[in-house]
């Protein structure tokens, strides 16, 4: 009979209501007024399944699709059981998924038993869970129905009832405590007098769970529906929907302007290929820019699934979904101008516990582990990141400490904000190391980053005219693109005055910023004059060191003075230090992007050769200059100076050898 009456249920409640959402769908219009909006606050919603309240405003326990057991708690009351059952079609992180079966803490006259054992030894038979679904439910069950409630006493094995309880542990061995409801806010777990030991602080701060929202996005375009996720952990109607034709916004991320010209009314496209997106900034310029709902085009997914990020719990007051690249070429080539439709229905909150997720943190609550760090990359107030998950100093996979990433997400590869930089460097003492960089010190560290406001902040591109953004450039190690500085700057406050802000301004000309340049040549055609000038003279160079030989040795009466000799050696080591200058920048490497370059690292050291190799001929002037003041001052005869010929050739020759090879 239990059966057959769920059976019934899950048909007129799920089946015939989706089935009835698909045929609007279909015909591009959508049940504006049959369905209820409520302001939606994802940092508090939660709590009104936490109050042990009446039957409409408890927690649900569900099995999702893969088989893991989750807390839900509906937006109102159209999900409550049995309704709640149409939650069978829901999105949740990205994909499509299932909650069932889903039951509330069982009572006398609970549908499934009047106790989680009997409740779940029963849905174990109707839905035929494995033995691994049903012990996820039974636990789940056990922690949220059967646990301490505040007076009651407490211990590992028999904890407090969870997210609304914890067990604030009275001894050192943490054998035995007593439960006590949680703060309003977690911050409060840190508060002198409110924990007695800190292993209550950690059950504390596991008081508020990790939830995200449960809900479904359309998007039809000319009556075709188009798969798409919605923006999550924004506070917002929880029914938003919006029409309108499309137009291309993608320059709010792309060129970071303020506002969309012309978007007024408009459904906004905004294309992005990175994960790096503020999104709450993003949707705060559409919005500003009079767009009705926000469409992102999320090119970066490379056939993951759809996933809209988290909006940092800011305010959103369009609809917001995401795509995938699937449909990239579409949209960027076929859907500007035509009118879409967007409808965007959260339904409430899937929760679990946050044990793995660490403690929050902020200015005034700094991790307590020397070995972690605040990101500041959770919640928004006003513009900026408040607060964030305690998280590891980054390491690699041996363990080894990768200060770079303090600076740069390389999985991601994009630029950190300044609170997460700056935290992360003081925190885990990232000091960079630079391997051969020709134009880095040896080290930069926290110090170096001093925060300046307004006019004082330091702009790697001033003009914001990275002409070459995937370049790869040398100042921070390895991999690091142009459009990661560029966004690296603008992110994190440095002084304009300060070291970084010299040695990368020194270099962005690598980029094609317009700025100092290499070596002061600050347009191209400088750069081509710092190359010719010098070959020209080069060429000059040699062509007189050559007449010069030429003129020394044409007769024997001139090739056995002793004065031509020295002569035409030293125009010979002038000549081959002419012709490695004749070429200027071509052998050096192209990775320094410098006008000209076409070599690498082998032809840059046999160009540095043979100009050290050429600079015996100063050593040989040396040697001429002697020979005068023999001759001038000191009467030396041809004869005893020949004697003496091997000092005036070998030590000024082996000394410049020497120094080439070194």
């Amino acid at each position: 009979i239990l059966s057959i009456l769920l059976f019934f249920q899950y048909i007129t409640l799920t089946v015939m209501p989706l089935a009835q959402r698909d045929s609007v769908v279909a015909n591009g219009f959508f049940p504006h007024n049959n369905i209820s909006s409520h302001y939606y606050n994802p940092q508090t919603s939660w709590r009104r399944c936490d109050a042990k309240g009446s039957y409409f405003s408890r927690w649900i326990m569900c099995l999702g699709s893969q088989g893991e057991a989750i807390s839900l708690c509906p937006v109102d009351e159209q999900f409550r059981e049995p309704p709640y059952l149409k939650m069978t079609r829901t999105y949740h992180s990205g994909s499509e998924v299932s909650f069932q079966p889903c039951f509330q803490c069982p009572e006398l006259d609970s549908i499934y038993g009047h106790d989680c054992a009997t409740s779940i030894k029963n849905m174990t038979q109707i839905f035929d869970l494995t033995v691994a679904n049903a012990s996820s439910l039974l636990d789940m069950c056990t922690k949220m129905c059967d646990n301490g409630f505040e007076g009651d006493y407490c211990s590992v094995e028999e904890p407090c009832s969870a997210y609304s309880h914890f067990c604030d542990f009275s001894d050192a061995q943490n054998d035995l405590g007593v439960c006590q409801k949680c703060p309003k806010e977690i911050s409060d777990c840190y508060g002198k007098g409110f924990i007695t030991s800190e292993a209550g602080r950690r059950n504390c701060v596991e008081c508020e769970p990790q939830c995200d929202d449960v809900g479904w996005s359309t998007l039809i375009v000319e009556e075709k529906e188009i798969p798409s996720d919605f923006m999550h952990l924004a506070i917002q109607e929880s029914y938003l929907a919006a029409s309108g034709p499309i137009t291309d916004c993608s320059d709010l991320v792309r060129h970071s302007v303020d506002k969309c010209i012309g978007a007024g009314g408009k459904v906004c496209l905004v294309d992005v290929s990175t994960r790096h997106i503020k999104y709450w900034e993003l949707s705060q310029k559409a919005e500003n820019s009079g767009c009705v709902a926000i469409i992102l085009n999320a090119t970066y997914n490379n056939g993951r699934p759809i996933a809209c990020g988290s909006h940092s719990y800011d305010e959103l007051g369009v609809p917001f979904i995401c795509i995938s690249n699937n449909t990239t070429n579409y949209f960027q080539k076929d859907a500007i101008g035509k009118t879409a439709a967007i409808e965007v229905n959260i339904l409430g909150q899937a929760c679990h516990n946050n044990s793995n997720q660490g403690t929050i943190c902020s200015e005034n609550v700094p991790c307590a582990s020397k070995n972690e760090f605040c990101p500041f990359d959770r919640k928004v107030v006003n513009g900026d990141y408040e607060d964030g998950w305690c998280d590891r100093c980054p390491i690699d996979g041996n363990g080894n400490p990768v200060p770079l990433s303090c600076y740069f997400d390389f999985s991601e590869g994009y630029a950190r904000d300044s609170k997460y930089v700056i935290d992360c460097v003081k925190s885990c003492d990232a000091q960079i190391k630079f391997g051969s960089c020709k134009f880095c010190p040896d080290g930069l560290n926290a110090i170096d980053f001093d925060v300046a406001h307004g006019d004082e902040k330091c702009h790697f591109c001033p003009n914001y005219d990275v002409r070459y953004p995937d370049r790869l450039f040398p100042l921070f190690g390895d991999n690091i693109t142009c459009w990661q500085m560029q966004a690296f700057y603008e992110s994190v406050d440095i002084d304009k005055n300060s070291q970084n802000c010299a040695l990368a301004q020194k270099m962005n000309y690598i980029c094609g910023c317009e700025g100092l340049g290499y070596a002061g040549a600050s347009t191209e055609s400088k750069q081509a004059l710092l190359v010719w000038l010098p070959r020209a003279m080069a060429i000059l160079s040699m062509f007189g060191s050559s007449f010069i030989v030429f003129d020394a040795l044409r007769t024997k009466r001139k090739r056995g003075k002793l004065l031509n000799q020295m002569l035409s050696t030293l125009s010979f080591f002038d000549i081959l230090g002419s012709i490695a200058y004749a070429f200027t920048t071509l052998p050096t490497p192209d990775s320094d992007y410098l006008y000209g370059s076409k070599g690498n690292k082998k032809t840059c050291l046999a160009q540095g050769f043979f100009i050290q190799i050429g600079t015996i001929a100063c050593f040989l002037n040396v040697s001429i200059s002697m020979y005068y003041l023999l001759t001038i001052k000191y009467g030396w005869k041809h004869e005893k100076l020949n004697r003496k010929r091997a000092w005036f050739f070998f030590p000024p020759i082996v000394i410049g050898i020497v120094f080439a090879f070194v």
